[in-house]
């Protein structure tokens, strides 16, 4: 497929996909994905974003005042059981954590997820991270990069599937984010809502 014929069918699908409401913001260089580009293309030199709220996502405090907060709380239970379930994490006496060693705060990433065609809720989803604006650098990680696609990647690729006949296929892990080796040793505090069966929670870290 000639160049321009490319970068045309990328832009198109992306200014389809940008009409979306449950698009999040992206932005993208045309320049730096087709750095070995000879000829100029008005476009070439674009610097696009596609930016919009996406009211899907939210915090723990916005997703239990939502209408739906039921399918949320059980998706927290489904979220906390799969990581037991994974030994991603136990419960650590706090006495013990090292001096060194800082306790940092949970944060609930809360989302819808629609049918593309039909825009039905088909799940719901809660992510339990640590607070990433508390760490520091060297001392609870040692890269920002994340090994995943990105949607700019991935609707390339459909483009050039599309256009060469390609077969795709897709696969999904669950609980993908926490199976990568982890920088130390870390220690979150025990996320709200969420009491241990002795009742001293605060006397306990994960």
């Amino acid at each position: 497929m000639p160049t321009q014929r490319l970068i045309e069918a990328y832009v198109a699908t992306m200014a389809i996909a940008s009409s979306k409401s449950s698009v999040e913001g992206e932005i993208f260089s045309l320049a730096a994905m087709f750095p070995n580009v000879q000829e100029r293309h008005p476009m070439q030199e674009l610097h696009a974003c596609a930016a919009s709220a996406n009211p899907d996502t939210m915090y723990l405090h916005e997703a239990i005042r939502q209408p739906d907060r039921e399918q949320f709380l059980q998706a927290m239970n489904q979220e906390v059981n799969g990581q037991v379930e994974n030994k991603n994490f136990s419960i650590f006496p706090r006495s013990s954590v090292p001096e060194e060693a800082p306790v940092l705060p949970s944060v609930w990433a809360m989302k819808r997820k629609r049918r593309i065609n039909t825009r039905e809720v088909y799940k719901w989803k809660a992510r339990l991270n640590v607070d990433g604006s508390k760490q520091v650098a060297g001392r609870d990680y040692g890269q920002t990069y994340e090994p995943v696609a990105s949607w700019s990647s991935i609707r390339m690729l459909l483009v050039m599937a599309v256009s060469r006949g390609w077969h795709t296929r897709q696969l999904d892990y669950v609980l993908a984010y926490p199976q990568a080796p982890v920088y130390r040793d870390m220690y979150m505090e025990i996320p709200k809502g969420y009491v241990l069966s002795s009742g001293v929670g605060k006397d306990f870290v994960l």
